[in-house]
């Protein structure tokens, strides 16, 4: 015996040419707005490495300073000009490579530049306190030019640092 058919058809299976190109451009949507992301992750990136590397170095500047002896970071210190305003005399410059590692100045691997300045606390009363601390201001530059000049260059364009030392037990003997 045959069986017969029956005359109703199946809806067709797959998808429409409307709901492929619907579905394309929603995809092609997405990818756009990914790659136009891209850019800007990567100069986040490079901002915090700038950041990270510019901390570092800070610590190490501090530890070397707070390691050095009192006698020492008094020879460093700015003097006061006549109207009360200090000088950048005696402002120390150093430079590092791209993993913060300390480099000559006439090395082709400087990426940072370091400058830090000593000055007197400069403390609301005279006390005997302000014998016993110095000032310190640093900056650091993320630049290849080992003559950067952090005074003519724009503040955005480097890291500025403030920080004061005191005569410690290690270095009490030093006299001021």
């Amino acid at each position: 015996m045959r069986k017969h058919r029956s005359s109703t058809t199946s809806p067709p299976s797959g998808f429409s040419l409307v709901e492929v190109t619907l579905a394309m451009a929603i995809c092609a949507l997405a990818v756009i707005t990914l790659l136009g992301l891209i850019p800007q992750g990567m100069e986040l990136s490079r901002k915090t490495s700038q950041m990270t590397d510019s901390s570092y170095i800070i610590e190490q500047i501090m530890r070397d300073l707070e390691g050095s002896t009192w006698t020492s970071l008094n020879r460093n210190k700015s003097s006061s000009t006549s109207s009360g305003t200090q000088n950048f005399v005696g402002t120390e410059t150093r430079y590092y490579d791209l993993q913060a590692a300390p480099v000559a100045k006439d090395s082709s691997q400087i990426v940072y530049v370091a400058a830090f300045s000593f000055f007197d606390a400069n403390l609301p009363s005279d006390s005997t306190a302000q014998n016993n601390l110095i000032r310190v201001m640093g900056r650091v530059a993320s630049t290849s030019n080992p003559a950067f000049n952090f005074s003519k260059a724009s503040p955005a364009s480097y890291v500025t640092f403030y920080d004061l030392i005191s005569r410690t037990r290690g270095n009490l003997s030093d006299k001021r």
